[in-house]
């Protein structure tokens, strides 16, 4: 059955069943409280939980690790598993093939900065983290409630989240997840909504920030977008500096980072991607204005140094920020991603020039 994304959603009604469920216009499956109870499949994606269905795209709840509810986007080509308890996507891969994102839900001890468990994955915080200061007198780790929960309004090919009030914010996270009906071409557009009624505290523009996780690899890539606003093309966001950063033309620029110190770069870019031996994991920023962007402040590449210690291997984060807006204006600092991945054909003399990792991301 066909369900208007834009009019119905799926309630829980009691917890008698694994299948007390009714339909009902307009409503959200809150991140915690009462759910149905489903079965997991081999690859935990619960496979008999209530389904969505539209033009070969399957919205599905179930479990995932530890976590209840998870929800599964998926069509024939490709499948996305949400977890709002901690506001990620938690996977993202190719039809039986592995998740793409670097992710610790399914280690036996969680990896920890401080007291902030680091979950990996896709998430959304609010930029600049500078007012994280300003609005809260804390700089780290992000506020109690900017990583959700978050309610679940489910759409017919994904889903819409929102945080509550984000505490010292005066916003909701808000994202909307949707995967198209073939193919990994996965679109998140995330925003923040105005919840601190007429007077702000502190009016800090701010807007929306995503980030996603992947493992480390050696080549990751920007493709310069519109007038540059730094010479180079980028511009330090950490006191130590990427091995290289080497442009190639006047369009891409080839990051290499160290492996004994964390990293981070901001450009002017509107598509970043991480390579690996088979395969290319592509983000594009789509947002429709940039006015309220800052100096190479678009788009970040952060590369963690490498963890000895840790069960698993260390992480880059591809980072897109909106328009920075005052609170009046924060629907015009809208953020809009557009992801995929797609298989690597290896160069004939095995040689990963800058030239041909280029090559990779033009006119995509």
């Amino acid at each position: 059955m066909r369900m208007k994304s834009t009019s119905i959603g799926l309630l829980a009604l009691g917890c008698k069943g694994p299948w007390a469920l009714t339909l009902a216009p307009a409503l959200f499956l809150g991140a915690a409280g009462c759910h149905a109870q489903t079965t997991q499949s081999s690859e935990a994606t619960g496979v008999d939980a209530p389904k969505v269905q539209q033009a070969g795209v399957r919205v599905e709840q179930g479990e995932y690790a530890s976590f209840k509810p998870a929800w599964t986007v998926s069509n024939s080509d490709a499948e996305l598993i949400v977890v709002p308890e901690i506001g990620r996507v938690i996977s993202y891969r190719l039809t039986g093939q592995e998740n793409v994102l670097w992710s610790t839900v399914n280690l036996a001890k969680p990896v920890k900065l401080g007291n902030w468990k680091n979950w990996g994955g896709d998430k959304a915080w609010v930029w600049p983290q500078d007012a994280w200061q300003h609005l809260t007198g804390g700089g780290w780790p992000p506020t109690p409630g900017m990583e959700g929960p978050f309610e679940v309004k489910v759409l017919d090919n994904g889903l819409e989240m929102r945080t509550a009030e984000v505490p010292g914010f005066g916003v909701r996270v808000a994202r909307r997840i949707t995967l198209a009906a073939s193919g990994s071409e996965v679109t998140t557009v995330t925003w923040l909504e105005d919840v601190s009624g007429a007077v702000a505290k502190v009016d800090v523009p701010i807007a929306a920030w995503t980030v996603m996780q992947v493992p480390v690899t050696p080549h990751v890539v920007a493709r310069r977008a519109g007038a540059q606003s730094v010479e180079w093309g980028w511009m330090p966001m950490s006191s130590r500096l990427f091995r290289s950063i080497e442009p190639v033309e006047k369009d891409v620029l080839i990051l290499q980072r160290p492996t004994d110190m964390s990293v981070k770069a901001g450009m002017d870019a509107d598509l970043l991607a991480a390579v690996y031996d088979k395969h290319i994991v592509l983000m594009r920023d789509t947002t429709p204005t940039q006015v309220g962007v800052e100096p190479a402040e678009r788009a970040h590449v952060y590369a963690q140094q490498d963890m000895p210690g840790w069960e698993i291997g260390a992480y880059i984060e591809l980072e897109f920020t909106g328009p920075r807006q005052p609170r009046a204006s924060l629907a015009l600092g809208t953020l809009t991603n557009v992801w995929e991945i797609r298989p690597v054909t290896p160069p004939q003399d095995g040689k990963r020039t800058g030239a041909w990792l280029a090559e990779l991301v033009r006119g995509k």
